[in-house]
């Protein structure tokens, strides 16, 4: 096991489910396109991350999920 495995409160499983029932709803997209060692990425926050210092956010041209 690595040594992140091992300091993870929980199991690699779990973090692979709740990684792809978010990608599954559209809050994150895996950036990679490796099987191991993926990283992903949710496009409305770095929308905001990286905005210009003082420029009002812009969600045009990212489609939040909706809740149900």
């Amino acid at each position: 096991m690595s040594t992140t495995g091992r300091l993870l409160p929980f199991e690699a499983d779990l973090a692979a489910t709740t990684a792809n029932d978010r990608m599954e709803a559209g809050v994150l997209i895996e950036r990679t396109g490796y099987r191991r060692n993926r990283v992903y990425a949710a496009e409305a926050v770095l929308a905001i991350v990286n905005r210009p210092f003082g420029a009002a956010p812009e969600f045009l041209n990212v489609q939040l999920p909706l809740r149900v």
